[in-house]
């Protein structure tokens, strides 16, 4: 029975269905604080680029506004901060709301006083706080809008600026200075970037102060110990004398030069109004004529303070380079098409809309797509800046902010939204393919991650014929290499028979063999192995216990016909990869449904049988590169390899040097990254299961359980350092045997200047060229851990014989 005394029936699917006819259910009862975000969220965007919202509709908003502050002030100011930060193209618009707002004696002076102070406490709150990076820059500007609009007293924002400069000023002094430099920088960018907003009223309100502040900034600037950062460029060598995209360090230390450049250029051209700020105080001049004085905005405190949780300095260098990352710009594309006539200045305000909307819609991808193509206040076509934007910000290093498939499905969406779209992105693709012997190898993963997701939204349709040049390029091209890498991502995403038919019949020789297992062969073999797996597999497919089936290797002395434990071992996983061959679960339950006996084999038998296993599983599985990786992945989650082993196999067996043969090459490589990958995802599990533990049951018991997770934390990092440190290891070993005896080799000083990479067809020459990117690149991926073992690695580069690899190895820790 229901509340009412209503007996309802129950649905089809077993839910409450309640007896009212069709068409009169009662209406939910719309909350108004919903209503009037939606509003605010929503507002202009039918009137891009000027902004110019239809006056009765800006006064209705207004009138509503007022309503709700009267009923409750704090929602409002909480709804205009949100719409502030999240939709910070249109800061100008809620500015103008504002000041109508202002214009009322009753309850809009008030509110707007304490508006206006509340942004500047949030300001000052976000300074010091990594989560609000992205707030800070919309509250600042918004700040310098309402100076721009008379409501606040421009000496009040001055003061806020100096404040922030100063923070940079004080910890640019110490000792550490190198380590919080991404944060310094972000401080000045901030003041720097707030300045345009201001415009005249704030700029020339008192020139002596803006003179100062940027006198101010230049020499922090001039003082910085990085004025670039070589760890963080993504292409190793020029293309040409004056090449844009290989002076780029991915918006790193460079950008706040870029500012300062910019806004020099703004002073002296005297313009400090542009259509990329909408100037919208003539549009509504009738309106904001009323306003009262001016708004003297209270002291707000201020720290530089960061919550550090520990004083070593490379782990200090790696948290702050996590909390304040790179921009993420990189010019693949020609002013001309990005910039212009226009300002500098406009340019970095137009990507700051980009990033930020990037930032707050990415969750909703189609109304991201929409407000990227649609709602930014640019009255140019700007679809090549967007496309630039985007690509910069998924080849960002160390790391990008989401994944390679949100950038993948964002430019898919617009390429549907933009006609032109597609065209700046062919310019990117372009211009990253040309360079494809001299960029990182972690991006050129990235691009043919990308690119493949891509051309599986469009029936894998793509213009190969003008890649056509790589057929006839040996196998260790890097051309070639990214089409083949770019071939096999498709297949993943689909499956090779498809693919096959897709690809043009000149490209068809790229194409990796079609997945399949290595079947055991016939008795007549001769393969002793061979034949006790195939009878092992019988067994197996009976579901015969594990037990038994050790019994049964005992009663036919298998250790002795086949020649000890590591054979038997090598035997029985043989059989078991067999025997799982159909699916990825099918592996899995073999090796686990039979785990005791080849555990039991693996640990009598030690790292020999360890790497045995790794050599069945690229026999069995060298026709299939996913499943082969997959396999090395379980035998590790199972313990049954080691990282150690995993790496020192790939060293060994020379897979890495292999280029020859790619598959065994690309074995080598996604081997290699399997078992770093899960020796940081450990430390990773036990950390968050130390905060798990923390945040549910705080208690004696839990601080015993934290103890002894502690515990096994320490250990989880001990084995990913020795994992990481012996892996360098081996790759300045590998280069030292391979080129020390070269004169030639040994004389470069730099990586840019090895002759002849890009376009070289010297496999010498290419493979100590990647090597060495390899390792700077490997450093550089992993540098959160690195953090914790970089005395090793410093002593690792001071004993390379070559005198480049210490170089690469010293600018890699340098991130």
């Amino acid at each position: 029975m229901s509340r009412n005394g209503y007996q309802g029936q129950r649905g089809r699917r077993g839910g409450f269905r309640g007896g009212f006819k069709r068409g009169r259910e009662e209406q939910a009862v719309l909350d108004p604080r919903k209503v009037l975000l939606s509003t605010l969220l929503y507002l202009g965007d039918d009137c891009i680029p000027e902004l110019h919202v239809p006056h009765a509709i800006v006064n209705n908003v207004c009138g509503e506004i007022k309503e709700m502050i009267k009923m409750d002030s704090e929602s409002v100011e909480s709804m205009l901060l949100k719409v502030i930060v999240q939709v910070s193209p249109k800061i100008p618009l809620y500015c103008v709301l504002l000041g109508i707002i202002n214009t009322d004696d009753v309850v809009g002076v008030e509110f707007v006083e304490t508006f206006a102070n509340r942004l500047a406490k949030e300001v000052a709150a976000s300074v010091n706080s990594p989560a609000g990076r992205f707030e800070t820059a919309p509250l600042i500007r918004c700040l310098g809008q309402l100076v721009a609009y008379g409501i606040v007293d421009p000496k009040s924002l001055w003061d806020i600026l100096d404040d922030m400069v100063k923070i940079a000023e004080e910890i640019s002094s110490e000792d550490s200075a190198g380590a919080f430099q991404p944060y310094t920088d972000h401080l000045v960018c901030l003041v720097l970037g707030a300045l345009p907003f201001g415009g005249e009223e704030l700029l020339c309100s008192v020139p002596e102060k803006f003179n100062r502040l940027l006198n101010r900034c230049n020499k922090y600037a001039d003082n910085r110990l990085h004025q670039t950062n070589d760890g963080l460029k993504p292409f190793a060598g020029k293309v040409g004398d004056d090449d844009q995209i290989y002076q780029s360090d991915c918006g790193a230390a460079s950008h706040l030069t870029e500012m300062l450049r910019a806004i020099e250029e703004m002073r002296e051209s005297s313009r400090y109004s542009f259509d990329t700020i909408p100037r919208l105080a003539s549009f509504y001049e009738e309106d904001l004529l009323s306003n009262t004085a001016m708004i003297t905005l209270r002291p707000v405190s201020m720290s530089g303070e960061l919550s550090l949780q520990t004083t070593n300095a490379d782990i200090i260098a790696r948290d702050i380079i996590e909390w304040y990352p790179p921009r993420g710009i990189i010019r693949f594309l020609k002013e001309e098409h990005t910039k212009g006539e226009r300002l500098l200045i406009e340019r970095i305000i137009a990507e700051d809309y980009f990033l930020h909307t990037i930032h707050y819609f990415e969750g909703d991808r189609v109304e991201c797509a929409k407000r990227l193509a649609r709602s930014m206040p640019l009255n140019y076509t700007y679809d090549p800046l967007l496309c630039e934007v985007i690509f910069g910000q998924m080849l960002r290093l160390p790391d990008m902010e989401f994944k390679t498939i949100m950038y993948g499905t964002l430019m898919v969406d617009l390429c549907k939204l933009v006609p032109t779209f597609p065209r700046a992105m062919s310019a990117c693709v372009r211009e990253c393919f040309s360079r494809m012997g001299i960029i990182d190898p972690y991006l050129r993963q990235r691009l043919a991650e990308w690119l493949a997701y891509h051309v599986s939204n469009y029936d894998f349709a793509w213009p190969w014929q003008k890649w056509s040049h790589v057929l006839d390029a040996p196998e260790y091209d890097c051309q070639r290499r990214f089409c083949a890498d770019v071939v096999a991502r498709m297949i993943r995403l689909s499956y090779w028979d498809r693919i096959h038919d897709v690809l043009p019949e000149s490209f068809r020789k790229l194409l990796p063999p079609k997945p399949q297992i290595q079947d055991l062969p016939s008795d007549q073999s001769g393969d002793l192995e061979a034949i006790w797996a195939s009878k092992t597999v019988d067994l197996i497919r009976k579901k015969t216990k594990a037990d038994q089936l050790d019994d049964w290797m005992k009663s036919n002395a298998l250790e002795a016909v086949l020649g000890g434990k590591v054979a038997v071992a090598r035997m029985l996983l043989r059989a078991l990869l067999v025997a799982g061959q159909k699916t990825y679960s099918h592996m899995i339950i073999a090796l686990e449904r039979y785990y005791g006996p080849l555990a039991i084999l693996i640990t009598d038998s030690g790292e020999e049988a360890q790497m045995a296993s790794i050599d069945v599983i690229w026999q069995v599985w060298h026709e299939n590169l996913q499943r082969a990786a997959m396999a090395v992945d379980r035998m590790m989650t199972l313990r049954l390899v080691s990282a150690n082993t995993i790496v020192a196999w790939v060293f060994k067996t020379g897979t890495i040097c292999s280029s020859d043969d790619r598959y065994k090459y690309n074995f080598g490589w996604e081997s290699l990254h399997v078992a770093v990958n899960k020796v940081i995802a450990r430390v990773d599990d036990v950390r968050a299961d130390i905060a798990r533990i923390r945040q549910d049951s705080p208690s004696d018991d839990a601080d015993n359980r934290i103890s002894a997770k502690q515990e096994v934390l320490k250990e989880c990092e001990r084995d990913a350092s020795e994992t990481l440190v012996f892996v360098v290891k081996n790759f300045v070993q590998v280069i030292d045997d391979l080129f020390s005896a070269n004169e030639t080799m040994s004389s470069y000083s730099s990586l840019e200047s090895i002759d002849g990479v890009q376009g070289s067809t010297s496999k010498e020459n290419i493979l100590f060229f990647e090597l060495l990117l390899f390792t700077k690149a490997f450093i550089r991926h992993y540098y959160q851990s690195f953090a914790n073992c970089t005395a090793e690695i410093k002593k690792l580069a001071e004993g390379a014989k070559i005198p480049l690899t210490q170089s690469v190895i010293k600018t890699s820790l340098q991130v």
